[in-house]
C-alpha cells in the first residue's frame, strides 16, 4: 500500500516539475529583428502594356539588273550603314562588253586621227592650189562619221559603267536586315526582292 502511494506521489510531482518548467519557457522574452523605415522620394512599379514596335521606314531592296548572285555580303540581323554593299551581281559580261568598248574607242580614234591628218593635209593643198574640194568634202564627212560614233561609243561606256555600279546592292540608310530572300548562284531578274532593310529609328 505505501509503495502504491510512493508512486503516485512521484507521477504527482513529476507532472507538476513539467508544468513549471512549460510556464517558464513560454515566460522568456522572444527575440525579433526590427527594421529601420526611411521615406523615399519616389519608387518604381513595373509595367506590363501589349503592343508593337514598328520601324519608321522599311524598304525590300529589288535588283535593278538582271543576272546571277555572285556574293551574299550581309545576312539577317546584320547591322548596317548607309552605302554598306550587301549583294554582288557576277560582272564577267560587263566587264567583257567594258573592254571591246575601250578597244571600239581606240579603233575610232586612231581613224578620227588619221581623217584629221589628211586634212589637214588637203586643206593646205588647196591653199596651194593643188587639192580638189570634193576630196576635202569627203574627208569632212568621214570625220563627222567617226565624231558620231565616237559620242554614241561614250554613252555606251557611262551606260556600262553604271551597270557595273548597280550590279553591287548597296543600303540605302542606316538600319538592320531583317529579311533575305536570294541566296549565292540565284539568277534574278528586274525588281526581285534581295533584302528587307528596317530604318534603325522606331516608332
Amino acid at each position: 500500500m505505501y509503495y502504491r502511494l510512493y508512486i503516485h506521489l512521484w507521477l504527482v510531482c513529476s507532472v507538476m516539475l513539467q508544468n513549471v518548467a512549460l510556464a517558464s519557457e513560454l515566460k522568456s522574452p522572444l527575440l525579433i529583428n526590427g527594421l529601420q523605415l526611411e521615406p523615399q522620394t519616389s519608387y518604381q512599379i513595373p509595367r506590363e502594356f501589349v503592343g508593337f514596335i514598328q520601324a519608321k521606314q522599311q524598304t525590300s531592296l529589288g535588283s535593278e539588273l538582271n543576272g546571277k548572285v555572285k556574293r551574299i555580303l550581309v545576312d539577317v540581323g546584320r547591322n548596317v550603314t548607309a552605302g554598306t554593299p550587301l549583294l554582288e551581281l557576277d560582272t564577267d559580261l560587263l566587264q567583257t562588253e567594258k573592254q571591246q568598248l575601250f578597244a571600239q574607242q581606240q579603233q575610232f580614234q586612231a581613224q578620227l586621227d588619221l581623217i584629221n591628218t589628211n586634212l589637214a593635209r588637203q586643206q593646205t593643198l588647196q591653199a596651194k592650189g593643188f587639192s580638189a574640194a570634193s576630196e576635202i568634202d569627203s574627208l569632212q564627212s568621214q570625220r563627222k562619221a567617226l565624231l558620231a560614233n565616237l559620242s554614241q561609243l561614250h554613252a555606251t561606256l557611262a551606260a556600262n559603267r553604271l551597270k557595273l555600279t548597280k550590279s553591287t546592292i548597296r543600303a540605302p540608310y542606316n538600319g538592320k536586315i531583317s529579311e533575305r530572300f536570294v541566296s549565292q548562284g540565284d539568277v534574278i531578274n528586274i525588281g526581285t526582292p534581295t533584302f528587307t532593310l528596317l530604318a534603325n529609328d522606331l516608332t
